[in-house]
């Protein structure tokens, strides 16, 4: 008679047992899960929750660099209120789709600006609208129904963390929201919070 060896056996279930339970839990582990990719799902819980807020209004602050461009129906009348175009300001594609190219006015550390024939205005916290509403009142007195624009030309938000591209966003428009910032930053990765 003939006998089998039995411990070889056994350490052939056993090894097999082995490697068949770790596969089950690579193949376990490698399945996929739904990840929640959704923003505001929170926001019922959220309290005194910013979003539809029109609270959005800038105000000029030192250092901010403002396109003035001041047009009525006598151009003549407006001519000396507006600069012509020696130092280009960095937002260049602001600059190109205006008719007037002009040299833009920075406000100085005490928030004033010197603008020509009124003098020094001091300008930090109000918005582009209320200034533009502050200097036609002011040159209504040497033109006759003047119409005038202000552009904040150096806004730009920086955006950091999971995004795919962080970095300073040039921004052309006053309002400007999280989701603008987000989608001008090519939208989170999957990693970021939402």
């Amino acid at each position: 008679m003939l006998h089998r060896p039995i411990k070889k056996h056994n350490n052939m279930k056993i090894t097999s047992l082995i490697f068949g339970t770790l596969a089950a839990a690579m193949i376990c582990s490698c399945s996929t899960s739904k990840t929640n990719l959704s923003y505001f799902e929170d926001l019922s819980k959220t309290e005194n929750s910013s979003v539809g807020n029109n609270s959005y209004k800038i105000h000029i602050v030192p250092n901010d660099e403002l396109l003035i461009n001041v047009t009525s129906t006598s151009l003549e009348a407006t001519a000396e209120f507006n600069l012509p175009l020696s130092n280009p300001a960095p937002n260049a594609e602001l600059l190109e789709s205006t008719q007037a190219r002009q040299q833009t006015y920075v406000v100085d550390t005490n928030g004033d600006i010197e603008f020509p024939r009124l003098g020094k205005i001091h300008v930090a916290g109000l918005s582009t609208e209320e200034l533009a509403a502050k200097l036609k009142t002011d040159i209504s007195a040497y033109a006759v129904d003047p119409v005038v624009k202000v552009v904040l030309v150096n806004f730009h938000v920086n955006v950091l963390g999971e995004v795919l591209e962080p970095g300073v966003k040039a921004v052309t428009t006053e309002r400007f929201s999280l989701l603008d910032a987000l989608a001008a930053a090519g939208d989170l990765t999957p990693y970021g919070e939402r």
